[in-house]
């Protein structure tokens, strides 16, 4: 049953058991009650096939009515399904007991046929992929004949609850144009949600840009952070995913409607409620197409304007960068000027004193970067940033299109299907009253062709109008992704490019203050040397000018010492003469 709650979600119930009582763990039963075809292979075979087989029941045998239940909910139909239905009650046994194991539905076209077995979930299954993926294994172990391979009912409600846990990502697939869905574990990091990505999607993990607006992804949330602590997303606000190598938008061929029978021309109030109610069904149908192609067009100009945005901030960020880059390349420039100077000067002074050429080695470095990688960033920057191009590019192309959100087409296909279902439910009060007055049988008759309008107008609402806009406009925003690729992988080479010239600018800058110390060292030793040389010289001097003066003083004093010495002399020889004189005269 289908229960809306007041906050307006939708909530589905199991209803009908009036038949059913509760099962105390480990007791059997032998009562048989339910709708043969929901039923387990070893009760249909006794209920509906009269087979007396000497068999007890647990309540494992309700998971596979709930398998049962819930395929019919996710697809519409029922999973075990003979030719013939009910009719070919023998079949339908065979179907459910000779099923290999993972095996979820088997289908009977022609009648004595092959029997159709498939382990996934048909294409015309509405869930989304990524809830297929998670809903099939439940399915296979529900939908065991085998008592010793059918899931037990503690493993059933475990895995329930873990589904029910699962946080779902929206994610708008621009390659393919539409819109996916990611159900991942709250526990799980940004590894297991790029794993689920490439899944459903076939981009490889180190292909995938991730936008959450204008922002990447991992700039949001860091890569070992919980999912459960993600950002909540919308079908109206997806995450937006890009191919750095796969720049094509292709769009996904739309599936044929169901053929819609014209109304026969006898009035049968039966027949022609039970025609309503398909043709009502075929205009839910047409209505969601409608829904979803208006969604992804509007996606169409919102995964522009974020990758635009997002182009535009890596090149301002790029730009600011090399502008740093072009600065410190001057600084550096007139140091090592400042340094050849400052090593030429002292050439004149000091001898063995080695010379670096730093600038030869700064012009070798930055050449290339100055003369183009710096010159194409501004010219992106410039025509990107300040001209805003890409946005100008896709408006351009875009402007004689209309977008199905902006001629309410949407609006105009709910109004469609609110028609077809008064018209329905007018057929449905009339098949109760049974028989119907002519006046009754008029208005019967009006409504017949008020359907079979009102699903020609949506018919052609969704095919030729919606569709082709969708196809066009996914077209346009291929050509605008080629280009806007091209300019995503210009400014990565250019990021890449600047980010080794800063690495060789700071190795270079390393060295030349390495190599500036080094020649300052030896400057300084051959400067030490010298003044070592200079003092003994002075030293020497000092004390040759010492000598000097004694030899000088001692010459003096000598010649004083001769001159006394001549005059003692004398002075003898006087005394010498006076004493001889005495001496004759005394004989």
């Amino acid at each position: 049953m289908k229960f809306i709650c007041d906050d307006g979600r939708t909530v589905y119930k199991l209803t009908d058991f009036g038949a059913a009582r509760e099962l105390p763990e480990g007791q059997h039963f032998q009562s048989l009650y339910g709708t043969e075809e929901y039923l387990h292979p070893d009760l249909y075979e006794r209920a509906v096939l009269r087979k007396h087989v000497n068999k007890t029941f647990g309540a494992t045998i309700d998971l596979w009515s709930i398998g049962v239940t819930l395929y019919h909910v996710a697809t519409g139909n029922l999973p075990f399904r003979p030719y013939g239905g009910r009719k070919n009650k023998e079949t339908m046994h065979l179907i459910t007991t000779k099923k290999a194991s993972g095996v979820i539905s088997g289908i009977q076209v022609t009648e004595d046929g092959q029997i159709e077995w498939r382990k996934t979930l048909p294409e015309s299954c509405q869930l989304s992929p990524g809830l297929k993926k998670i809903i099939t294994p439940l399915l296979a172990g529900l939908l065991e004949a085998d008592s010793k391979k059918i899931w037990t009912f503690d493993r059933f409600f475990a895995e329930v609850t873990d589904m029910l846990s699962r946080k779902s990502v929206n994610i708008f697939h621009v390659n393919k144009a539409q819109l996916i869905k990611v159900y991942i574990h709250p526990d799980e990091s940004y590894n297991h949600l790029q794993n689920y990505i490439n899944e459903q999607t076939e981009v490889g993990v180190d292909n995938q840009i991730l936008l959450l607006k204008s922002n990447l992804f991992t700039d949001i949330v860091e890569e070992n952070s919980r999912a459960g602590g993600y950002p909540e997303t919308q079908e109206e606000e997806p995450l937006f995913l890009f191919n750095k190598e796969n720049n094509n938008v292709l769009v996904v061929p739309e599936q044929s409607l169901p053929k819609f029978n014209e109304f026969s021309n006898v009035t049968s109030v039966e027949s022609d409620a039970a025609q309503a109610k398909n043709g009502c069904s075929i205009g839910y149908l047409c209505r969601r197409r409608i829904e979803k192609y208006s969604l992804a067009c509007r996606h169409f100009s919102n995964c522009v304007e974020n990758f635009t945005q997002y182009l535009n901030k890596e090149l301002k960020e790029v730009n600011q960068v090399a502008l740093h880059l072009l600065e410190k390349t001057t600084i550096h420039k007139k140091t090592a000027q400042f340094l050849q100077s400052s090593q030429h000067l002292a050439t004149h002074k000091l001898n063995n004193v080695p010379q670096a050429d730093h600038m030869d080695e700064l012009k070798q470095l930055s050449e290339s970067f100055v003369a183009e990688t710096a010159k194409k960033i501004t010219q992106l920057h410039q025509t990107h940033v300040g001209e805003n191009s890409l946005k100008s590019e896709w408006d351009s192309s875009n402007r004689p299109l209309n977008c199905p959100a902006k001629t309410r087409a949407p609006e105009r296909a709910r109004t469609e299907v609110e028609r077809l279902r008064d018209s329905w439910q007018h057929l449905v009060r009339d098949r109760a009253t049974r028989t119907l007055s002519y006046n009754d049988e008029q208005f019967h008759i009006l409504e017949r062709i008020k359907i079979t309008h009102t699903i020609n107008r949506i018919k052609v609402l969704l095919q030729k109008e919606v569709f082709p806009q969708y196809v066009q406009l996914a077209e346009n925003l291929g050509d605008w992704y080629k280009i806007a690729q091209t300019v995503y992988l210009q400014i990565m080479i250019l990021k890449r490019d600047v980010v080794n010239y800063d690495g060789n600018l700071k190795k270079f800058e390393l060295e030349m203050f390495i190599k500036n110390e080094e020649y300052l060292e030896q400057v300084r030793k051959l400067l030490e040397q010298d003044a070592s040389d200079n003092s003994s010289k002075k030293t020497k001097n000092s004390n040759n000018q010492k000598l000097k003066g004694y030899l000088t003083e001692y010459s003096k004093e000598s010649c004083e010492m001769q001159q006394m010495i001549l005059e003692n002399a004398q002075l003898v020889d006087q005394i010498n003469r006076s004493l001889e004189e005495l001496s004759v005269e005394a004989d």
